[in-house]
């Protein structure tokens, strides 16, 4: 019976409480042509609003999309963004433009939007 005890004793003592971190959002924004063309270089600015979106001022992130025409953006506050993607005189303005939920904590958001 004292073996037991020792046994369930160092058992116990092993075990550690393990603690998450939950991350804040992140967006991820995927770039194609009309043709599903993947397209690296793309501006894409963040905005908090339909009018600075709609004015292009005060963008509260700013990026350039990878060679997989990707660009990930994190530890963004929980809330809806407009995004506005442009390369030369392509823009994603007849495209999407936003999303209908806030980010929330924990959650990768991933967004196709086409350049035109």
């Amino acid at each position: 019976m004292k073996k037991i005890i020792i046994l369930f004793a160092v058992v116990l003592s092993a075990c550690t409480k393990t603690e998450y971190e939950i991350l804040p959002p992140q967006l991820e924004i995927i770039v194609t042509d009309t043709n599903k063309k993947i397209i690296s270089g793309v501006l894409i600015s963040l905005f908090l609003n339909q009018e600075d979106w709609e004015q292009e001022l005060n963008p509260v992130y700013t990026g350039l999309t990878d060679n997989s025409g990707s660009i990930v953006f994190e530890n963004l506050d929980e809330q809806i963004y407009l995004f506005r993607a442009e390369k030369e005189e392509l823009n994603n303005n007849n495209d999407i433009v936003s999303f209908k939920t806030p980010l929330k904590s924990g959650d990768k958001k991933i967004i196709n939007t086409k350049i035109q």
